[in-house]
Order: structure tokens, then C-alpha cells, then sequence
């Protein structure tokens, strides 16, 4: 059985490395002969949001590219057995292809973790992508409540990570100086900014600095130490952390994130600080297996509190661990993966 994913990026992207990439290994032992055919190089990754010289021309070009590789990448699909579509079969390009693959194909499984049907050029176009979709795959409530108004079959399947990647921590004791971690794309920096206030005063409190894995470094007005991201030391870097931090403003596009970083942060043993919003109160039990901060006081007030208490740091790192390993590993998530592309070979 020929499967066809059409993922945005390669695996640098993270969406298409946990929502496509990393379910490829099942699902070939399940007997899929899977091809995964990204849109855009890691270049395109490296170049999101960056405010350098030439950056948008370069990406410009990318695009023109990857427009054409798209058009390579339909005469293979055609001929697959199943198509996956993370996103949609290219940005902002009314859905004419979706629309050949379902009257001359088999159709296609759509497949979405964030509220990309709020952005310019989707608006009009998702509705319709959604719709004429064969099953359609969403990373939480939130965007499976607006894909229903479309398509009857839509499955939830969370962002999840493998916890066997990572070895949860031992050793809880504060790092001298204290490490603020966040991982991410330097396009979601502005989440930084937003609590910045309050990150500088726990850093001047605790002479701690923001440790930040990411394609480069933000301009912040506190101590910040920038790790290049590298997939191979994501849980090396993530596991030095003493508290990881996932802000997020409250606004309907970010409703629509499934938590990746709250994720990685607990699959390593990292206590974590989060904004209400989405899904993050769904995986975090404030006090529990973590804490959720509004204000720049909470923000303030939450993190000093995890790095003045090693027994607390280290309470809610397992809890965050146990977290992951009964409700996000991909150990529960890969047959129902698997599951959801056989049933839709067979139909």
C-alpha cells in the first residue's frame, strides 16, 4: 500500500516532524510504503521571521521553488494508494489539487495542528479544503470544533512526543545560574516579549538567565544564553532546563496550538510555567504537574517559586513526566494513526 504525505517542510519544521515525521517508523512495520514529500527545504525554516538582509527575497524564491516541487509531487500522489495533506496542498493556493485528487483519486486525509484557517488567504479557501477532505486529522477541540462544520469525519489526535527519547531528570538541584528554558521558532519570539517584564525581574532576583533553543537569538532585555536548535540535542538542552516556559497571548489563533513545548519540557522531567490558553489548561493541572501564569505578577511570582523549591521543581517534573507518558506518548498515539490510514485504504 503507496502512501503519500505531503508534509509543509522537512523534519527541521516542527509540525511535520511530530504530526508526519515521527509516526513514519510504525507505520511502515504496519506494512505502509510510506513517501514523505515536503513543500519547502529546512532553508525555509531557518528563514521564518528573520529581520536579515535578503531573508524575504530568499524565502520569495523558496516559495516559487516549492510551488514547482508541488507540482512534481501531485504526478506521485496521483498514483499513491493514499494521500495525507498537512495543511494544505500548498499556502494560500486556492485548493484546485485537493480538488483533482478527490474527483480523479481516492480523495485525501487532511491533516492540521494549528488555526490556520484564520490566516490571510484561508479564510475562503479552508472551508472548502476541509470539506471535500476523505477523514480529516486535528491536534485538539478547538480546531476539531471548527473542522465539524465541514466534514462529519474528524479524529483528534494530539501533538504527542517520544518519551523514550528523553531521560527525565535525577537531579533537581538549581543550576548555577538558575536556566529559564524556552524552545521554538524565532517567528513565535513575540510570546517572549510579551512576558519579558516579568522574566527580567526574576532574573535580576535570581541572577538567572532565559535559555533560549531556537534558529537564533531575540533581542530581550535580560540575560539571555541562545542555544542553536538541533534535533539530536533537543533533549540534552531541554533536560538542563529548571523550569521551561511556554507563553502564549490569549487570541484565537493561539487557541489552536497543541502544547508541543509544555510536551517536551515534561517528557524530560522539566517543571513548567504556561499561559491559560488552548489546550495548555488541558494538559497542565495548575500546582500539579505545573502552573499557569495570566499576569506578568503570576508569571513573576510562579517561576520564583519553582526555582526557590528543589522538592517542588522536583514534584512537578514527574508529575509532568507521568503526564506525558499516560496521556501524550507517541507509544499511544502510532495504531491509531496507523488505524485511521488503513480504514481509509479500505474504504
Amino acid at each position: 500500500m503507496k502512501v503519500i504525505c505531503l508534509a509543509k517542510t522537512g523534519p527541521k519544521g516542527p509540525a511535520s516532524r511530530y504530526r508526519i515525521y515521527q509516526y513514519i517508523p510504525h507505520l511502515r512495520e504496519r506494512g505502509m510504503d510510506v513517501e514523505v514529500l515536503p513543500a519547502f527545504p529546512d532553508r525555509y525554516v531557518d528563514l521564518a521571521g528573520s529581520p536579515a538582509a535578503g531573508a524575504s527575497a530568499q524565502r520569495s524564491l523558496l516559495v516559487i521553488a516549492g510551488f514547482l516541487r508541488r507540482l512534481g509531487h501531485f504526478a506521485r500522489a496521483m498514483r499513491a494508494d493514499l494521500v495525507v495533506i498537512e495543511r494544505e496542498f500548498f499556502p494560500a493556493f486556492p485548493p484546485l489539487f485537493e480538488m483533482l485528487l478527490r474527483v480523479f483519486r481516492r480523495g485525501y486525509i487532511l491533516e492540521f495542528d494549528d488555526a490556520i484557517f484564520l490566516s490571510f488567504g484561508r479564510r475562503m479557501k479552508y472551508p472548502v479544503t476541509v470539506k471535500m477532505a476523505r477523514r480529516v486529522i486535528v491536534g485538539n477541540e478547538y480546531l476539531a470544533r471548527y473542522a465539524r462544520q465541514f466534514n462529519d469525519r474528524v479524529e483528534v489526535v494530539p501533538t504527542v512526543v517520544d518519551s523514550s527519547r528523553y531521560v527525565p531528570r535525577e537531579d533537581y538541584r538549581l543550576s548555577s545560574p538558575p536556566r529559564i528554558g524556552w524552545v521554538g521558532l524565532p517567528y513565535n519570539f513575540p510570546h517572549l516579549r510579551m512576558v519579558s517584564p516579568a522574566l527580567k525581574k526574576v532574573c535580576e532576583k535570581w541572577e538567572a538567565r532565559l535559555v533560549v533553543f531556537s534558529g537564533r537569538s531575540p533581542d530581550l532585555p535580560l540575560p539571555v544564553e541562545f542555544v542553536p536548535w538541533s534535533e539530536e540535542r533537543e533533549p540534552e538542552v531541554i533536560s538542563s532546563f529548571d523550569a521551561g516556559i511556554m507563553p502564549l497571548a490569549d487570541t484565537p489563533f493561539a487557541r489552536g496550538k497543541c502544547g508541543l513545548k509544555i510536551l517536551q519540557y515534561m517528557a524530560a522531567g522539566v517543571p513548567v510555567v504556561a499561559s491559560p490558553v488552548g489546550v495548555n489548561r488541558d494538559i497542565i493541572s495548575d500546582g500539579v504537574n505545573g502552573f499557569l501564569a495570566a499576569s506578568h505578577r503570576e508569571w513573576e511570582e510562579k517561576i520564583s517559586i519553582l526555582l526557590s523549591d528543589e522538592n517542588l521543581r522536583e514534584r512537578m517534573g514527574r508529575e509532568g513526566r507521568k503526564t506525558v507518558e499516560e496521556r501524550f506518548d507517541l507509544s499511544l498515539w502510532k495504531d491509531e494513526v496507523a488505524r485511521i490510514y488503513l480504514e481509509e485504504t479500505s474504504r
